[in-house]
């Protein structure tokens, strides 16, 4: 049976265009195969290569499901504007999600910027100011966060693990605009998903 794992590889690594799905996916039929065989089995491959070929077009569907959702986190949490601070945390749950993903994807001036531009509703000129950047800079930030909160950049380190409290000291940094504590707090999360990475 291991002969086949060639060819079902390179077949399910042009659906899905990555090495480590397409090894799971083929797997996951050699797996489908000694536990639930075909009634015929005199052809194995073909069988087998069926299976890889519907399990990339599930992979491919619930990818695409997956984006949708989020972006829709990140347009549910950019649509509120947080103008009365008060009531930030209110939303914590969906702040939280967005800033796992950023904690994987971006760097900590991209998260702060997206931040600030989405979630607090500063012009890129405010965001220039507080970031002391130039506008055209901080709308790269923002763009680059935005394709990484809605998952179409590629993860960098695991998503951070981030505690009430830490989501507090974050949004409170940034609510005071304490920007060199707010950029301070994320990266210590996302040097300790890196370190736990390693460990």
């Amino acid at each position: 049976m291991e002969t086949y794992r060639p060819r079902l590889r390179r077949t399910a690594l042009r659906l899905v265009r990555n090495e480590t799905d397409a090894d799971d996916i083929v797997q996951e039929a050699f797996i489908r195969w000694f536990t639930a065989p075909p009634r015929d089995t005199r052809s194995p491959e073909a069988w087998l290569t069926t299976v890889v070929r519907r399990l990339c077009i599930d992979a491919h569907r619930a990818r695409k499901k997956e984006l949708l959702y989020q972006a829709d986190d990140l347009n549910r949490f950019a649509a509120r504007k947080i103008v009365d601070f008060n009531r930030a945390l209110e939303h914590e749950e969906e702040l939280a999600i967005v800033l796992r993903r950023l904690s994987e994807r971006a760097s900590t001036e991209e998260c702060v910027s997206l931040l600030l531009r989405e979630g607090f509703g500063y012009t890129y000129a405010d965001v220039a100011r507080v970031m002391n950047k130039t506008e055209d800079a901080c709308r790269q930030l923002v763009h680059r966060a935005k394709c990484a909160a809605q998952g179409t950049r590629a993860a960098r380190r695991p998503p951070a693990t981030i505690s009430p409290r830490t989501l507090a000291e974050f949004m409170n940094a940034l609510h005071q605009c304490n920007i060199s504590r707010a950029l301070a707090v994320f990266s210590q999360l996302t040097c300790a998903a890196a370190r736990r990475s390693c460990g």
